[in-house]
């Protein structure tokens, strides 16, 4: 699966104090079903991920990612390994708090 966003826009608000973000995510993903069932996710560019604290992610919260990352899923959809690679990260909720 490939998945391209050119021109793409997303807008992050904090509930609790109305603070917003607008970030431009133009960058690409690509995604793999591996033979035991887990997905293999590879971003480059820019992209924002979500890291649900409900999946107990290493590393809940959102991200703005700039550069070249990989990350895992299982069949779930939880996530099997925790984004890692070369760029720029931007902790949004940080930002935002």
């Amino acid at each position: 699966m490939f998945i391209a966003s050119p021109g793409q826009e997303v807008t992050i608000t904090n509930l609790k104090t109305g603070e917003e973000a607008t970030f431009l995510i133009t960058g690409s993903t690509h995604a793999e079903l591996q033979a035991d069932g887990t997905t293999e996710v590879k971003v480059t560019g820019l992209n924002v991920v979500l890291n649900a604290r409900e999946a107990k992610s290493e590393k809940p919260g959102i991200f703005l990612l700039e550069g070249n990352f990989t990350f895992a899923l299982k069949e779930d959809g939880s996530e099997e390994r925790v984004f890692s690679g070369t760029g720029e990260v931007t902790d949004i909720c940080a930002l935002l708090a």
